[in-house]
């Protein structure tokens, strides 16, 4: 499932972004690991509807359901797998 990587990596970003608050865009971006700030806004949106919290419980879903992507675990089908995996993530607590 490259949509897990995908996501990983979205997510990873906003994490850092909510660690960055009160930085310049320039300064955010930066330990984001993005060339320039022209994306911020998304992960502006983003930071608006997930959490700090909300966001590491993401990436740990994404960890478990990359395991089970692997068939670690899990007998169930990948697009299953896709199913489930983004209602959890738009339902997390």
């Amino acid at each position: 499932m490259v949509v897990v990587g995908s996501l990983y990596r979205f997510f990873s970003r906003l994490y850092i972004y909510h660690h960055q608050r009160g930085k310049s865009d320039a300064e955010a971006a930066q330990a984001m690991g993005m060339k320039n700030a022209y994306f911020l806004n998304e992960y502006r949106d983003a930071a608006a509807k997930f959490t700090l919290v909300q966001t590491c419980r993401v990436i740990n879903l994404l960890h478990q359901y990359d395991l089970k992507s692997k068939g670690i675990d899990c007998t169930t089908d990948a697009p299953d797998l896709m199913i489930e995996m983004t209602y959890r993530i738009l339902n997390v607590p």
